[in-house]
């Protein structure tokens, strides 16, 4: 189950990093037009490179630790790991876990998002509300990764991990967004 999870897990902070890597090369293009006409100064497109950098540096690192957990779960099962072995996303509550984690990290996910739309003046302050979203949706992501594989633990400890539970972490996964 921890396998299983973590693929998950990896796979999603790969697809977020990615859509801020999307985002940030648009910010930049933007703003290096900008720059040629004078209006945005050359140091701060060159500290936004470095931001984007970061990202695809983090994309690296995330893209190793998926087939990282890709292959550790093809060890565990057996088999060859792809999209139709390992389906859905993480979904908490549909397990019936406390939500006030997911609550708190979701609400922090937002405020990064308003403060990146505040930010669009200038676009350093821009990649820098990016850089926070990421760490906020990765933080909300593991959270939720750590909720599961909880409650899949504490399942497993009393004795309580049957085909019921697989069934129910299944649906939770299938129904996650």
């Amino acid at each position: 189950v921890e396998a299983y999870l973590t693929v998950l897990l990896q796979r999603e902070l790969l697809g977020s990093v990615e859509e801020r890597i999307k985002s940030a090369q648009s910010e930049l293009e933007s703003s290096r037009r900008m720059r040629e006409s004078g209006v945005v100064l050359g140091s701060d497109y060159q500290a936004a490179l470095s931001v984007l950098g970061a990202f695809k540096a983090r994309k690296a690192r995330l893209e190793a630790g998926l087939r990282s957990a890709e292959s550790r779960l093809a060890v565990l099962t057996g088999r060859v790991i792809d999209a139709s072995v390992v389906k859905g996303g993480l979904a908490p509550r549909e397990l019936g876990l406390p939500s006030e984690a997911e609550d708190a990290v979701r609400l922090e996910v937002v405020e990064a998002g308003q403060a990146y739309e505040a930010a669009r003046q200038s676009v350093l302050e821009v990649l820098r509300a990016e850089e926070t979203v990421c760490r906020a949706a990765a933080g909300y992501l593991e959270t939720l990764h750590g909720l599961a594989l909880g409650w899949a633990r504490l399942r497993l400890a009393a004795g309580a991990f049957d085909d019921r539970a697989v069934s129910e972490l299944e649906k939770s996964l299938e129904a996650a967004p």
